[in-house]
């Protein structure tokens, strides 16, 4: 399962630097493969839960049934989880959801970001590792750690790159010159104000990487 992440993530952080785009079909495989490996372990409940919110994220960001059915399946599985399963699944589902609604209108992440957010959390919602050898962590929670980093540093490049193109500070600025159509959008009446498309895989696949090499190697320390 983790070479199916690993190639996933690799192969879709490739597309997202060259086209900002994602196949919608890409995060399947893993999908997948995890469900089978749930059902195999008895974790049918949370398998069946998690294939219909991966499935809701297909529908049009930008309307409320989006956000209306991701809730419904949000408060269904947190009720259902909180009866039937552990609290390690609870807390991916948590995880879970919360980039599921990160993606209505996609504002900050784009359909691809989300789905594999969701792809990753699920694939590990079952897998922990010990932090000095101590306090068991579980990986869903690692990764949502290691994700705000690489988010960090992926904002921080966005500013400087914009900078480095138009001389002026900001995630969104005023610039009449061209830029690269792939790489930018334009905003505003006028279309005279720009901002960069950062290609938010890599910072997902990065934050994916140092998790796992974390349960590979067996501490996060």
């Amino acid at each position: 399962m983790a070479l199916i992440g690993f190639c996933t993530m690799i192969y879709g952080s490739y597309t997202d630097h060259c086209k900002r785009s994602v196949n919608f079909l890409l995060f399947i495989p893993l999908i997948a493969v995890t469900t089978l490996v749930m059902i195999l372990q008895g974790q049918w409940i949370f398998a069946i839960l998690s294939v219909i919110l991966f499935l809701s994220l297909f529908l049009d960001s930008s309307e409320m049934l989006h956000f209306f059915a991701v809730a419904a399946i949000s408060v269904i599985g947190v009720l259902v989880l909180l009866t039937y399963s552990s609290f390690e699944l609870l807390l991916s589902w948590i995880f879970m959801i919360i980039f599921a609604f990160m993606g209505f209108r996609e504002i900050l992440f784009g359909k691809g970001d989300i789905k594999a957010a969701v792809s990753i959390i699920y694939s590990m919602a079952l897998l922990s590792v010990y932090a000095g050898h101590l306090i068991s962590i579980p990986l869903p929670f690692l990764f949502f750690l290691n994700l705000g980093i690489a988010s960090s540093l992926a904002f921080s490049w966005a500013m400087f790159y914009i900078w480095k193109v138009t001389g002026k500070f900001g995630f969104a600025v005023k610039f009449s010159g061209k830029v690269d159509e792939v790489k930018f959008r334009t905003m505003g009446e006028n279309g005279n104000i720009v901002a960069y498309n950062i290609p938010f895989l890599i910072a997902i696949s990065i934050a994916y990487f140092i998790t796992m090499a974390s349960y590979l190697t067996g501490s996060v320390a």
